[in-house]
């Protein structure tokens, strides 16, 4: 019988003005607001977004705490997200 959890997660579902980008459909891995980046498309950012295609490999945060860094700063806000739980 395989070993499973569920854990809150941060899934970017896409851009909020629809355009496509390199992180829809993926699970959010790390961000700093502070550090600047790039994304998987090798275009600079404004800050540090890793995410992952893999659940398990997600940032492993309580749901309230996911919410609140959404929150945080315009840069997260650029994204439609969805907050749940999700099965490892």
């Amino acid at each position: 019988m395989p070993y499973w959890w569920t854990m809150p997660h941060l899934k970017i579902i896409g851009t909020s003005d629809g355009k496509p980008s390199p992180f829809d459909g993926m699970y959010l891995k790390e961000y700093d607001p502070e550090r600047v980046g790039f994304d998987p498309w090798g275009r600079p950012m404004l800050c540090r977004l890793i995410c992952t295609k893999d659940p398990a490999l997600a940032l492993d945060l309580p749901a309230d705490d996911l919410i609140k860094l959404w929150h945080s700063g315009p840069r997260l806000k650029a994204f439609t997200v969805e907050i749940g739980m999700v099965d490892i």
